[in-house]
């Protein structure tokens, strides 16, 4: 699969304001973006690329959930910045009670991105509004997960690269095997980067273990 914006072993976007069920699947290819420099930016995953309403309403009021339940990815996945190995991006959720749930789900591909933001679970969350939530639970990464290079590279991590976007994120139970890397900054075995001036209420990481190195 080469594709420039949202790409994935299984689906390459989900745009909706109903709930959505991905259980069981399997991607052991591997899942690139033809976009290597600047421009806008790409959403790669070894499930799911991108997740959001993406202009069915900032002022919808209902409810909706994406559920990843025991999938896994065992293809590399690479693009110009948010890869990871089962969701890559969340974009523009304006469903007030949403909630994203991520569980028992494994990564054994390898995950980089060219310029940052890259992670063995899920990438980053982002563009959401209050009550957004994202749970990851019991999922496991073991592929090396690399971010940026030359002057570029930020945000690598063995869960989730990057939270940001007023969401409540809760990671329960998560493993991480694989070896971490950001060329710049902010690079570990859980997540990455909390972004709090950008995001919601409350950020929680229980039950985790790092057993990957990380530089």
């Amino acid at each position: 699969v080469e594709r420039n914006c949202g790409y994935g072993g299984i689906i390459g976007s989900v745009r909706a304001i109903s709930n959505v069920l991905i259980e069981g699947c399997q991607n052991t290819g591997n899942v690139s973006s033809a976009r290597t420099s600047g421009g806008y930016a790409t959403f790669g995953g070894g499930i799911l690329g991108a997740y959001g309403t993406f202009g069915l309403g900032w002022d919808a009021k209902e409810s909706a959930e994406l559920n990843i339940i025991n999938c896994m990815n065992g293809g590399s996945v690479s693009g110009y910045n948010n890869t990871a190995g089962i969701l890559g991006s969340t974009m523009e959720i304006a469903l007030a009670n949403a909630e994203i749930n991520i569980e028992s789900c494994s990564n054994f591909g390898d995950v980089e991105s060219i310029k940052d933001v890259a992670g063995g679970i899920m990438a980053r969350t982002a563009e959401g509004v209050d009550g957004v939530t994202l749970n990851v639970k019991s999922c496991l990464n073991a592929g090396s997960v690399k971010s940026g290079s030359g002057d570029m590279g930020a945000h690598a991590a063995g869960i989730l690269g990057n939270a940001q976007g007023r969401f409540t994120v809760v990671i329960d139970s998560c493993v991480n095997f694989g070896e971490i890397y950001a060329n710049r900054w902010e690079s570990s075995g859980i997540i990455g980067q909390i972004n709090d001036d950008r995001c919601a209420d409350f950020r929680f990481v229980k039950n985790c273990v790092n057993l990957g190195s990380v530089t």
